[in-house]
């Protein structure tokens, strides 16, 4: 159902809060050098802060807190939350609220927003334009993902359980591509690519 340009079932994103603990046990992390990759390109100071959007179980948050920077949390799934704020209750230099980004207001600004695997479910007529609105003059939005690789055993198997539940995560041999962004969604021509 989800079109390029369109925000997928908003009754899909609520799905991952109701299996927090089997989300954090099943879910992949993300590679070290995509973080090193993420703040290299951002030029973020070493005391920068970070917003994060759709932050999960932390997956994401852990490495951007280790390195130091200070992270702010959103989220919709409260269970979620609990979870990460378990996972990483060693750093004090990260904190959370349960809310949608949509609805999120602050005046502060940051230097990087990031989301990781989170963007796609915002509302595609705001999502540019509030991530704009919150970032510094010289900030930078970040967004990544996993993907699929392997096609064998639990990636083959899944598939089924996608096309009836989920169609947009099926992927085949032509979707497997990554598309961009469509170029009138409001607010992106405010970003540019590192």
């Amino acid at each position: 159902r989800s079109k390029q340009g369109q925000m997928p079932d908003s009754n899909l994103k609520t799905t991952f809060n109701r299996a927090a603990s089997l989300y954090e046990e099943v879910r992949p992390g993300y590679p070290d050098q995509l973080i090193k990759d993420v703040v290299d390109l951002s030029e973020i100071s070493p005391y920068g802060k970070i917003l994060e959007i759709g932050c999960g179980t932390g997956q994401a948050t852990k490495s951007f807190a280790a390195l130091g920077y200070e992270v702010f949390c959103l989220d919709i799934g409260p269970d979620l939350i609990e979870v990460a704020k378990m996972r990483l209750s060693e750093f004090p230099n990260v904190a959370f609220q349960v809310c949608a980004f949509e609805e999120w207001e602050s005046e502060t600004k940051y230097d990087l927003l990031i989301s990781a695997t989170a963007f796609r479910w915002i509302n595609p007529r705001v999502r540019y334009i509030k991530a704009y609105k919150a970032l510094k003059s010289n900030g930078a939005l970040a967004t990544f993902s996993n993907r699929h690789v392997r096609r064998e055993g639990f990636f083959i198997e899944v598939q089924e359980v996608y096309q009836k539940c989920a169609s947009q995560l099926c992927v085949t041999s032509q979707s497997n591509q990554r598309k961009s962004p469509p170029s009138d969604e409001p607010g992106l021509d405010k970003f540019s690519d590192a």
